[in-house]
């Protein structure tokens, strides 16, 4: 790996860091979750066969949460930008 992808592989893991260390008390059911493209979700939210996601209920329609950390490298630049 180049030195440059390295240094900006540490900065995105700080940056990572310091999202999640201000988000208070994670779980499945608290604040923290993110649609596949880095949109953060309000909204209702249900487990399903192991996995979080959107709506009350399952429908066709309930699309999967994600954590921060499990974002890809452009929906957390769409989540950081967001913080600043």
């Amino acid at each position: 790996m180049g030195r440059s992808r390295w240094v900006n592989a540490v900065i995105t893991q700080k940056q990572e860091r310091e999202v999640l260390m201000k988000k208070d008390n994670i779980s499945w059911k608290s604040k923290g979750h993110y649609l596949k493209d880095g949109t953060e979700w309000s909204g209702a939210q249900h487990a399903h066969r192991g996995k979080v996601m959107t709506g009350k209920s399952h429908t066709e329609t309930s699309k999967p949460l994600y954590h921060f950390m499990d974002l890809s490298s452009e929906a957390k630049k769409k989540v950081l930008s967001k913080k600043k």
